[in-house]
């Protein structure tokens, strides 16, 4: 009597140090699998282009050389036409900027509304000086209207639908005339792209305009090929393409564009990796501290066990009174960790993507691991 009164104190403090280890182990099983869910939907989001088999790589021809923009127009052209002729290219494109690398933003004006009075009030785009095919190459999608064709005379752009959204309201976009300074032409809109998230797949879509690079040329161009497969082994190819037409133009930043969109979520992968990692080992740490500390106990009642096997208890019935005791001390461990998962993963609102912090599967699936 004395020594089950001694054992039942203990075994009190015991249960509430397994209930406290399995709350704790539920909360990083939790997070882990929120950062990991988080890391898997950033990974499959739809960019509103694609990735795959495209190289990137940029040139600059030097301003001693090519001291006009008419110049680089021409220079330009014959990359692109060496580009599109190499083995293996689906689709050859120019760009002046490239999602994920960077912005170029201007102000500009919609004809027929009234002026901004300041410079602050002027309404704001990210444009970007692209060739007829960066569209296909980039496996961006048209709304309406169609893009440019080659050497498309009449100045023109083409708008994204936040841009539409956001300026032309109920309105028919296509017709309606841009201009972005006092010093270049006005620009008919002849066609909406679909939003593509150029800051990342947790960044949000911009207002974007797309302008032919004959009609407004600027130094630096980024060649995009979009390859049939395998696009890095056009890499060595590419250079010597463009050096066949000036050896004193470098091909740089070459680069596969799924590598620059897999660049984007290190950071997400990192901390569902780490996550994870921690989140296995409080389980497994939760598991062997139940087990032996069930083992001490059912160890400890060694002889209540045999007065109620003499009393008639058969095996089954011990094994259902040891594995409730257990089940009993694990459930009131993932209850407390269930609060305290939802109260953890408020705190991870900022690091999730596509999950929200209470998501029930979430908390289903790691309740029912740690109990199992």
């Amino acid at each position: 009597g004395a020594r089950g009164a001694a054992a039942g104190g203990g075994s009190s403090l015991r249960k509430v140090l397994i209930a406290v280890e399995v709350a704790l182990a539920l909360m990083l099983l939790t997070g882990g699998g929120l950062l990991l869910q988080t890391f898997m939907r950033l990974q499959s989001a739809d960019l509103g282009f694609n990735p795959q088999n495209v190289l990137l790589g940029f040139v600059n021809p030097p301003r001693t050389s090519y001291d006009t923009m008419a110049k680089h127009r021409v220079f330009y052209e014959q990359v692109l036409q060496k580009a599109a002729a190499l083995p293996g290219v689906q689709k050859a494109a120019l760009a002046s900027v490239l999602p994920l690398s960077g912005d170029s933003d201007t102000g500009f004006t919609i004809e027929g509304r009234p002026a901004a009075q300041t410079r602050a009030d002027r309404p704001i785009t990210w444009y970007r000086l692209v060739s007829s095919d960066y569209f296909d190459a980039m496996g961006m999608q048209l709304r309406r209207g169609r893009a440019f064709v080659a050497g498309e005379a009449t100045p023109s752009a083409v708008v994204n639908e936040t841009f539409v959204r956001k300026f032309f309201p109920g309105e028919e976009p296509i017709g309606r005339r841009i201009r972005l300074s006092e010093d270049t032409p006005w620009l008919t809109i002849i066609g909406v792209a679909a939003d593509a998230r150029i800051r990342g797949a947790r960044g949000e879509t911009l207002v974007e305009t797309f302008i032919p690079y004959w009609q407004l040329t600027e130094p630096g161009m980024n060649v995009i090929l979009k390859a049939q497969s395998n696009a890095g082994q056009l890499a060595a190819p590419l250079k010597q393409a463009v050096a066949s037409l000036d050896a004193n133009v470098p091909v740089s930043g070459i680069a596969l564009l799924s590598d620059m969109v897999a660049g984007s979520i290190d950071q997400p992968r990192f901390f569902a990796v780490l996550s994870v990692a921690f989140a296995m080992l409080a389980l497994a740490l939760a598991a062997i501290g139940i087990y032996g500390v069930m083992a001490y106990v059912v160890a400890q009642r060694t002889t209540e066990i045999g007065v109620r096997m003499a009393l008639g208890a058969t095996p089954g019935e011990v094994f259902r009174l040891v594995l409730g005791d257990g089940l009993r001390v694990t459930g009131i461990g993932i209850a407390i960790g269930v609060v305290a998962s939802l109260l953890m993963a408020q705190w991870l609102t900022a690091l999730l993507f596509g999950v929200t912090p209470g998501d029930p599967r979430t908390l289903a699936f790691t309740a029912g691991l740690l109990l199992v």
